[in-house]
């Protein structure tokens, strides 16, 4: 049973309003406690929220091309054609490439429940044929449901920015990064908008930009003018892409990330093909180590035990929706409660420096707190903007 004790301080603890703002954060602990197992939730989403979740949950540019013995059947296939493209392309979104080509697509009647909408983008009829380009609407709740049924981890975290700095070797040791003609910058900036779990700042190449981050800095990782480009745009994880062309359209892509959760994380490939396609490429590694990161399998993970400072009684309005962000990636409950302190496990898939990169994300900060006797390292939750 949850016990919140107040302690009268000269005989009233409490103004009527802190009395009922104390009576509303009872209220939202109390029904969590209720649903044990579940995250320390009990508000709703903001419209920022929202509309992060349903960007990701929005697929675009579906084209199809159907020809059947009439215009109108020719339709319904291409109808059917694009619900099941975009929920491919959506499940590789969240869950990988790997669960995409191992569940495929359900049943039609099944897919149908999880679409809210299909827009047609644009279309072209003739005899017996259908061209069009389409937009599909999913719904977050039912595809969670079908995630979860399918035992199938994935993150709609969306993640925090990444600055691309795409370095193009033009021979030996010498580089291009902002300076045209870069066809390598140019593929980045035709790259295709759609939303995704990653977003991507290609900085435009003025002054500033130049001053900020050399090609020769980015060559060598000076941490520091990579921050200062980070900072310029508001971000903390820049990509340094560099493409050595080869012979015969074949290219050495090398990427490293600096800073935030995928700091320190590099690849290196050997790809065919055009400077577009080699953009999707890292793209798609981008999308994958932060998949990577945050995708918790259920039931599996760490447990990270945190303590919370109760230092007026509006502090879980700030951080309980700070904490229902990361959902589900790291899931949170009450272990223990006074009117001081509350202490809260935290189950997530990954290590501490990643986790406390991910809470900085939502303006909360981790540090490293005492021990118990039994050698468990125990942290302070805190909020970063008010400094506690």
């Amino acid at each position: 049973m949850l016990r919140v004790m107040i302690k009268p301080v000269l005989g009233v603890w409490f103004s009527i309003f802190y009395l009922k703002t104390a009576i509303k954060t009872i209220a939202v602990v109390t029904l969590t406690m209720g649903a044990i197992g579940n995250s320390v939730m009990g508000h709703a989403q903001t419209g920022t929220e929202v509309d992060q979740v349903a960007e990701i949950y929005q697929v675009s540019g579906i084209a199809v091309d159907e020809q059947a013995q009439t215009t109108v059947l020719a339709q319904e296939a291409a109808f059917a054609g694009a619900r099941a493209m975009a929920f491919m392309r959506l499940l590789g979104r969240l869950a990988g490439a790997e669960a995409a080509r191992t569940y495929g697509t359900p049943p039609r009647d099944e897919l149908d429940t999880l679409i809210e909408s299909l827009q047609v983008e644009s279309e072209q009829t003739g005899p017996g044929r259908y061209i069009g380009t389409f937009t599909v609407v999913f719904d977050p709740q039912a595809v969670r449901v079908w995630l979860a049924r399918s035992g199938i981890a994935y993150t709609e975290l969306a993640a925090e920015k990444v600055v691309v700095a795409p370095l193009l070797n033009i021979g030996g040791d010498q580089f291009k990064l902002w300076q045209p003609p870069n066809d390598w910058y140019d593929a980045w900036l035709r790259r295709s908008k759609e939303p995704g779990l990653v977003p991507f700042i290609i900085p435009l190449p003025e002054l500033s930009t130049i001053t900020a981050l050399s090609s020769r800095q980015a060559v060598i990782g000076d941490r520091l003018a990579l921050e200062r480009l980070a900072q310029a745009h508001d971000a903390r994880t820049v990509l340094v892409a560099t493409l050595t062309p080869r012979p015969r359209q074949e290219y050495l892509l090398g990427l490293r990330w600096y800073g935030g959760v995928l700091d320190g994380q590099s690849q290196v490939m050997t790809l065919t093909g055009d400077y577009e396609g080699a953009a999707a490429r890292a793209v798609k590694a981008t999308e994958d180590l932060w998949r990577e990161v945050t995708s918790r399998p259920g039931g599996g993970g760490f447990q990270t035990i945190v303590t919370v400072v109760i230092d007026r009684p509006t502090i879980w309005f700030d951080i309980l929706p700070a904490l229902r962000n990361l959902e589900p990636t790291v899931s949170s409950r009450i272990l223990a409660m006074t009117y001081r302190r509350a202490h809260l496990a935290l189950t997530h898939g990954m290590d501490v420096g990643q986790l406390r990169s991910l809470l900085e994300q939502q303006g909360l900060r981790l540090t490293r707190g005492s021990q118990t006797q039994g050698g468990t390292q125990i942290y302070q939750l805190s909020l970063v903007s008010l400094g506690l």
